[in-house]
This record gives structure tokens, sequence and C-alpha cells, in this order.
């Protein structure tokens, strides 16, 4: 990594614009392809890379598969990584190893994944970020830069900085994904219906809001709007009690008193809670079994526990006054709110660990430029002395004249290993030189033992009773040198002169020391990836039938398919005389599949009359462990078959284990030679992890078979209520139009009856009534037009967007004659639709941008289309009044409104069939905003 002094501050400020960009981007997104799609978008534009890519974990954990993918088509080719999260490639070595890892020149991305040279020459300088939430690993974000690239500190905080905000934003889509399963597992009712709008707005909160009591009391909120007779509160660790911050305002102030005081960790209720670090549901409320006074009002309760690094720090209580037992829905909407909330608190205390290390890294960015040569050098070297040497040259240049000395321990003596620069006196040289007793090197030994830095102003002759040293008055400082969490040595550093060491050159140090570390854990690794690597090329020759093999199981979804062509591989790969296929029926093993040969008439009779299981230790043990069973030398003892097994040399009996438990056995059996060998019994591990794979697929596929006929059911239950809710939408709204007409009618009447007996009151009240019964007019004509736009079928065909935007701009300049409007109007495109609902869309949207402008002097409206892959996006924007966002979920339902209805007039059911349309058209509509700063209405329509 390079940086240049100077110029940095510029491109601080680039990125932090592209920061604050993606995270607007980011609270609008609502699945992981949307998320894969922004950050890709942000990263590509903010580095000038070349091409990029997202790979998510899958369902299993145990792959890695594409998301999304943008860029040119030659550096695509690099990032397509998907595969198992083992295989040696730096989407899977980045999320293994949780770090960030880049390849900046040429060739250095050949070296980590020798694959890619056939796709690219080996020219590509490449960028592996792994998404993280806590250690969960959600994916990784891989960029390819085209030729060598050399990433910046300011890059690097960036990059980390952009993964921390996508990975948040793929769990909040995950946690929608929750929300969606507890709706399909729960019932409808208006207090269901309720708590989930509220829960939909508190999941988006959590996206983007940081103080913890404010988000505290939003699900405090949520949890009310659906609990009408629950109390709710939040608390926090003081001491040894559990003190209320917020609550919901229907406790009694007893109650309150009592909680505010804290509760114990005794607490019964809080203990359970502690103990487990889920949530718990109390039924049947007991006050004095609990010990919480002033709560005898109440008929169960449950805590959810927030659990941050590893450790409980809040508590959400919620008590329930008139229900004794908690329904599972209820449960489920728990459990939601308490992640969604545990997943703010532990993004707060990632942003302050972030900010932390965004800090520290900005104090030091200067003075690290001149590591960037030495990190260059680093990745490149593989021999652990040449990587010390260096090091202690480019240290030794950034501070006063002085020498370094690397000592490694061995047999209880300190022995020098490499040494930059000489001490100050041929005496102290000669001291160094020799070493010293492993007990008597104090300066060695506390940064050796304890893991840290140890740094003195003025060097302690007696620290370490060397020779010579009685006269040195210099600085030193000493760093352990660790490589995969153990100490292996101390790095020292000597100044001719005392010094204090400040802050920065501590932080200078210890950056080198994790430098070091990261440097020489990557030498150990190459060398011992060379090493696995010879030894998984001479595997690889010996499996290529097994490679087709596994290719072959996505063919197959019959289990007794796949166990017989399994059988039938070990006898081609390895010097098996037999292969049995055993399963448990009762007390007794059966062979319900064999290849091979049983080697004796007695043994085959045994098997066919079926093993006892209690007695056949050879197949008991392997079922009740899990693992699978090597016998190098195979004992006749162990299955009470000592006349049959004359002729078996060595047995090993795999367990096939499934998501539903041990499905059944595999035995092999060898005739003469005796002893596995580890080639043999990787071969054996992988057919046994292959296979079960590919038997939990078929039970999958089994299970989803049974989940499409129930889905299939349900979708037309629910096709069918939908069509008996229009109709009755329609129904009722075209039977109120004679009320509404009546009481006009009437009205007006009244008012000619009375004539000039008319007082001002009375004409105040008839004229109240009349208006009130042509705004229900208006709602009805509303409510009638947004019931007829799902009823009637859509004709599909060619718009022109151009022209239709045109027409209906037209139609509406001439109400605004008395206005200064500025229309853009950019190209837009030929769509696929329903021209008369579509219509609908555009005078909706631009009427809006017109009535929502009228207080500006001059007003601007935008129109324009971005394409995007398989869809159009069409765009209105305005410089009207605004909206506050937070309530922009609110924009789309029916009857819902921002602005009082005195400022603009309006039925709030205009943009509720805007997104009816749009979504009958299989697309999405949204809106971006900000109070006084006008608003953009987004819809998409498919391409092609």
């Amino acid at each position: 990594m390079s940086s240049q002094p100077g110029a940095d501050a510029p491109a601080r400020v680039a990125l932090s614009e592209h920061l604050q960009a993606v995270t607007e981007a980011l609270a609008t997104t609502r699945t992981p392809e949307e998320v894969s799609g922004v950050i890709l978008t942000t990263a590509l534009a903010a580095l000038n890379a070349r091409a990029g890519a997202v790979l998510l974990v899958d369902a299993t954990g145990t792959r890695l598969e594409i998301a999304a993918t943008q860029g040119d088509e030659a550096g695509a080719r690099i990032l397509r990584q998907e595969g198992p999260l083992t295989g040696n490639v730096p989407a899977g070595d980045a999320l293994n190893r949780r770090e960030l890892l880049f390849f900046e020149r040429e060739g250095d991305l050949v070296r980590a994944d020798p694959e890619v040279e056939a796709r690219t020459g080996g020219k590509a300088a490449v960028a592996a970020l792994p998404l993280l939430i806590g250690d969960q690993p959600l994916g990784t974000l891989i960029l390819d830069f085209g030729a060598s690239h050399e990433v910046t500190p300011e890059e690097v905080r960036f990059l980390r900085t952009l993964a921390a905000q996508g990975a948040l934003a793929l769990s909040r889509a995950q946690l929608a994904a929750d929300l969606q399963q507890v709706r399909e597992r729960t019932g409808p009712g208006e207090a269901h219906a309720q708590g989930q709008e509220a829960f939909v707005a508190f999941t988006e909160a959590v996206g983007t809001e940081t103080d913890l009591l404010a988000l505290a009391r939003q699900a405090i909120a949520v949890l009310r709007a659906r609990f009408q007779d629950g109390s709710i509160g939040y608390y926090t660790k003081g001491g040894d009690l559990w003190t209320a911050q917020a609550w919901s305002e229907d406790m009694g102030e007893a109650l309150v008193h009592r909680l505010r005081a804290g509760l114990p960790d005794r607490t019964p209720l809080i203990r359970r809670g502690l103990q487990t670090g889920t949530a718990v549901f109390t039924d049947a409320w007991d006050p004095e079994r609990e010990g919480i006074e002033h709560s005898g009002d109440y008929g169960s309760a449950a805590i959810y526990p927030l659990v941050v690094n590893g450790e409980v720090r809040h508590l959400l209580l919620i008590g329930l006054k008139d229900t004794r037992r908690w329904r599972e829905r209820d449960r489920a909407l728990v459990r939601a709110v308490g992640r969604s909330l545990n997943l703010a608190l532990e993004r707060a205390e990632q942003a302050r660990q972030l900010q932390a290390r965004t800090d520290e890294e900005a104090r030091r960015t200067q003075t690290l430029a001149a590591f960037a040569e030495l990190s260059r050098d680093l990745v490149l070297e593989t021999d652990p002395l040449a990587i010390m040497r260096r090091t202690q040259e480019v240290v030794l240049g950034l501070l006063p004249p002085g020498f370094s000395l690397y000592y490694e321990p061995g047999g209880g003596w300190w022995h020098l290993r490499s040494q930059v620069g000489q001490a100050s006196t041929p005496e102290l040289q000669a001291a160094v030189e020799a070493g010293f007793a492993f007990e008597v090197g104090t300066n060695m030994l506390i940064p050796y033992q304890s893991g840290e830095p140890h740094y003195q102003d003025e060097y302690d002759p007696g620290t370490d009773q060397l020779s010579g040293s009685d006269g040195y008055p210099g600085a030193t400082a000493v760093l352990p040198v660790i490589v995969n969490g153990q100490s292996r040595g101390v790095v020292g550093f000597a100044l001719y002169t005392g010094r204090r060491w400040s802050a920065e050159d501590r932080a200078v140090l210890e950056t080198v020391g994790r430098q070091l570390t990261l440097a020489l854990e990557r030498a150990e690794q190459t060398r011992r990836l060379a090493a696995q690597n010879a030894e998984l090329e001479a595997r690889t020759r010996a499996l290529s039938a097994f490679e087709e093999w596994t290719r072959d199981l996505t063919l197959d979804s019959e289990p007794a398919a796949l166990i017989q062509r399994a059988e039938e591989l070990l006898l081609d790969l390895l010097p098996v005389q037999a292969a049995l296929y055993y399963e448990r029926d009762g007390e007794r093993w059966y062979v319900r599949s064999m290849r091979g040969e049983y080697g004796s008439e007695g043994l085959r009779l045994a098997h066919e009359a079926g093993l006892p299981h209690d007695e056949t230790d050879n197949l008991r043990l392997p079922s009740l462990t899990g693992e699978t069973y090597y016998q190098g030398a195979y004992n006749p003892a162990t299955d009470g078959l000592a006349d049959h097994m004359t002729h078996v040399s060595a047995t090993a009996i795999v367990p096939l284990r499934t998501g539903q438990g041990i499905r059944g056995l595999i035995g092999l059996g060898r005739f003469g030679q005796a002893n596995w060998t580890d080639a043999e019994r990787a071969i054996i591990e992988s057919v046994r992890r292959s296979l079960e794979l590919a038997l939990d697929r078929a039970n999958r596929l089994a299970e989803l078979d049974q989940e499409r006929a129930a889905l299939s059911a349900r979708t037309t239950e629910l096709a069918a209520a939908n069509e008996e809710l229009e109709a009755f939408t329609y129904s009722v709204s075209h039977d109120l139009r004679t009320p509404v007409r009546h009481v006009m009618s009437f009205n007006d009447l009244l008012r000619r009856h009375l004539g000039e007996h008319l007082d001002a009151k009375a004409a105040r009240y008839l004229q109240v009534v009349g208006e009130s019964a042509g705004r229900m007019n208006t709602l009805i004509d509303a409510m009638l037009d947004l019931s007829r736009t799902s009823r009637l079928p859509l004709r599909l065909g060619p718009v022109d967007l151009n022209e239709l935007v045109r027409t209906v701009r037209t139609e509406l300049e001439a109400d605004t004659l008395d206005r200064r409007v500025q229309w853009e109007v950019g190209p837009l495109p030929l769509v696929t639709a329903d021209h008369d609902t579509l219509r609908q869309v555009v005078v909706n949207l631009l009427e809006n941008a017109l009535k929502y402008t009228r207080p500006r002097e001059v007003a601007r409206i935008e129109v324009w289309a971005e394409a995007q892959p398989g869809e159009w996006v069409v765009l209105v924007r305005d410089n009207g009044v605004g909206f506050d966002p937070q309530y922009g979920n609110k924009l789309f339902g029916v009857f819902q409104r921002l602005h009082l209805a005195k400022d603009f007039e309006g039925t709030g059911v205009g943009l509720a069939n805007v997104r009816r349309i749009i979504a009958r058209h299989r697309g999405w509509v949204w809106a971006e905003g900000r109070p006084g700063e006008g608003a953009t209405f987004s819809f998409t329509l498919p391409r092609g």
C-alpha cells in the first residue's frame, strides 16, 4: 500500500461523499441483491475499479455464491469465485481469515490462486474484503482494478467502512425475511397488522439509528402496538442491579418506582434469561415467586436478553395483563423485535469501534507512509529471516541512530538470529552476539511472556546483565514477535541516545509489529500451503474418478441409487474387497445394499439374519459417535463373529449423518492388507461428506416438493380472498354514493328553505356540511378508482413514455399558466405496459410534483429514466416542500398524508393507486426526500 503526503485530503473528501451516498442508498434496500448492487456501484465509482462482484454465503454456510457483478467481462472472469468456503481462492480466503486481502501487483493474484492465470494471464490487481456481522460471515466483496494498483490507507478505511455498512444492510435484509416468516406464521387481526407496520418501521430505523435509548423506545412502541394489554421496559446493568431506562406509559407509578430502583440478577425471570441467553416466556405470572412488588396485575411475562460482544448488556421485559399464556405468533414477534434491537446495539458498538479505529489510523497515516514499500516487500518475501531483516532496516530508518536485534529462545538461552546496525561498543557487540540465559534477559522476558511491547526511555544496565552495557545510555523498545498466537521471539530497537518514547513512536512500532506478524504468518502459510499443494496434487491424480462422481451426484435424487454409486466408487478407489450399506431396524442391523464379496458363507448368512446392535461394536460405536470407526488391524472379538471374520484384516465403518440424524452406515472390509493410510482416510471422508450433502439435498428436494404444493394451495386461497375484498370495496364505495348525495341535496334544500331567516352561524354549519359531503364524494370516487384499477385486466402493449409524459404535461400546464415551471425531461424508453393505467401513474406523479412546488417561486421538475439489469427505473424529482424520510413508508398507503389538508389538497389515494398499478406490472415504487429539499419518486418496469 502507498500514500502520497499532502495529496490525501481531496481523496478523503471524495471517499467521504461516497460513504454518505451509500449510507442513504442502503437505507432503501430490501433484499441481499439490492444491497450487493449498492455496494458494488459505490466501490467501483469511488476506487475506479474495472469490475466487482459480491459473493454471499449460502443457506448451508459452506459455499460462496455470486449475488451481483458489475464491470467489463474481462474483470468479471476474474471474480467468478463461487464454490466451497474451503476452496483456495481469494474470496473464500478473505472470509475465512476475517481480513482484507490485497493483490496489488501483476502476478500476486496468480500466487494466491494459480487457476486464475488461465483466465487473466495473471495481470490483475484484486482486493478481497470480508462482509461480517460480529464474527458471523455473510460474504465477500471482490474488486478487480485491471493493472497494478496501489491501495492507499484512505482507501483501506473506505473499504472497511463500506464493508461494515454493507454487512449491516445484508443483516437487515435477513431480518426483513424473518419478518415475512412471522407474517406467514401468524393470523390476521387489526392489532397484529398495527404491530407489523410498527415492526417494519422499526427494522428500517435500526439501519441508521445509533441512539440506543431512542431505539429502545421504538422497540417498546412496536411491542405496545401489538400487545394492547402489555407493559414493556428496557433495562441496563448498573452494579448488581438491572435498572429501567425506558418503559411504556401504562405502568403504574409504584411499579415504575420499583423498577427504577433496580432488579437483582437473582430475580427468577432475569436469572433464566441470563442463563439461557435467549428469550424466556413465563405463563401464569406469580409476583411473589418472581419477587417483583406491584406486579400482581400481570398474567404472563417474557424477557429478551440483548447480547453485545458475547455479553448480556441490556434486557427487554414484557408483561401482559389480560393474557396468561403466550401464543406462538406473539413469541415470534418478541423474538423478531429482540433480534432487530440486538442488531442495532451491535451496529452501534461496531460503529464506535470503527470510528475509534478510523481515528487511530488517521493519526498514523502520515507517519506510516514510509511503510508502503515495506508492505509490498513483505508480501513478496517468504523467508522469515529476510522478512525480519527488512523490517529492522525500515524501522531504523524512521528512528534516531541505533541498532536492532532479533532473538529467539531455545535450550534455555536467547539466540541472536538477525542484527541490523552495530552496538555502541565492541564489548557490547560481543555480548549481544553471544546471547544470554533465558531467565536473565528481563528486557526480553517481559514482552515475550506478556505479548506486549516493553519500552525504556533510558536503558537500565541491570535489566539483562550484559557486559559492556554499563555506559550505554540509550533508549530501548522491545516488541514480541507473535506468529499464529504464539510468541516466537523478540525484536529490539536500541538507540545510541536516550529518548522519551512518545505515543506516535509507540503507534509506529506497534503497527510494524502487527505488519511483521502478518508477514510471518503469511510466509508460514505459504510454506504450509506449498506442502499441502504437493500432497493434494498426488491425491488429485488418484481422485479423478471421485471428481467425476461428485459432479454426477447432482443428477440423481434417489437416496438408494446415491448410496450404491458411493459403494462402487469406494471399491474403485480403495484396495477393499467389500462395501456394504447397513440400516438399523429395531435392535438389529440389516444390509440394504452391497458391492464386493463377503469372503465366507458364514459371514453372509450372519448378515442376512441381521447383526444385533448391542453385540456388534463395529457398528454400534460409529452410530453413537457419528465419526468413522477405523480398525487398521481388525479385532475378531469386536462383533462376536470370530469364526466368520478370520479373512478380514481391516475395517472402516462410515456413518452417514444427515439433517435427520444417522441414516445408516457404510462398512468397508479389507482382506489381507492392514492399516489405513492418511490418503485412504481422506478419500473415505471426502466420499462421506459428498454423499451426506447429496442425501441432504435429496431430502430437501422432497421437502420442497411438499412445500410447493402447500404454497400453491395457499396462493389460490389468497387470490380468492383478494378478489372478494376488491369486490367488497367496490360495493361499499358504490353504495355510499346515495346517502352522500342525499346529504348534499337536503343541505341545499334546507339552505333555500330558510332563505333570509338563515343566520350566520347556521349558514356556517350548512357550509361545513356541504364541504364535508363534497370531500366524502371525492374520497368515494378515489376508492372506486382504486378498486377499478385492481379489477380491470391489463392490456399490455408498447407504450412510448416520451409521448405519454409529453401529453400529460401539456394537459397539466393549462392549470399552471400563472406559475413559473421549469421542466427537464430526459430521453424515456419504449416499455411494455397497459397504457391507460400507466397514464394514471404519470398523471399522479406529475400532479404531485406541481402541487408540492406551489410555494416555490420557480418550480423545477425533472423526469428521466435509468437502465438497470432486467428493468427500467423512471424517476420524477421536484424542488418542492419534500417530506420527513422516516415517514416515507406511509406515502403509498391508502388515505395516508404527510401534509395538512389546508396546505395541500388531496385524498391520500393517488400514490396508493400508483403502487398498485406498478405492482401489477411486476415493478416497485419508492420515494426519497427531505423536508424543504424536494422529493424524488421512482418506479420500475420490466425490460423486454
